[in-house]
């Protein structure tokens, strides 16, 4: 129960009083995914976008791992970084789909 009120807290933003911390010691990892999907009746033509789905290299957490999936696989990438140092990824989609998904998979350390 303790490690889920800390994960709850972490993500909303809060931090953990310094006392807190030294009396709880233990690693917590949290491994989170994120799935956006849209579905199309019929093939369609997709313009291009801007994605905000990468961690920033300034982050307080520790990243362990990330992953971000991207269909259709068929696709062109540029990575960019706004003036707060936050990533934005421009995809452009050259053939027509009935299907757009971005995919995010990480892990945390707390």
């Amino acid at each position: 129960m303790i490690a889920t009120r800390i994960i709850l807290v972490q993500i909303f933003g809060y931090s953990i009083s310094k006392k807190f911390r030294k009396t709880f010691s233990m690693a917590i990892r949290v491994a989170l995914h994120h799935t956006t999907t849209y579905r199309y009746s019929r093939p369609v033509e997709l313009s291009p976008h801007q994605v905000r789905l990468r961690p920033a290299a300034h982050s307080r957490t520790p990243i362990l791992s990330y992953s971000l999936t991207v269909e259709p696989a068929k696709h062109f990438i540029n990575w960019q970084q706004d003036p707060y140092g936050n990533y934005i990824g421009r995809f452009v989609f050259p053939e027509l789909t009935q299907l757009l998904s971005f995919t995010v998979d990480l892990v945390a350390d707390l």
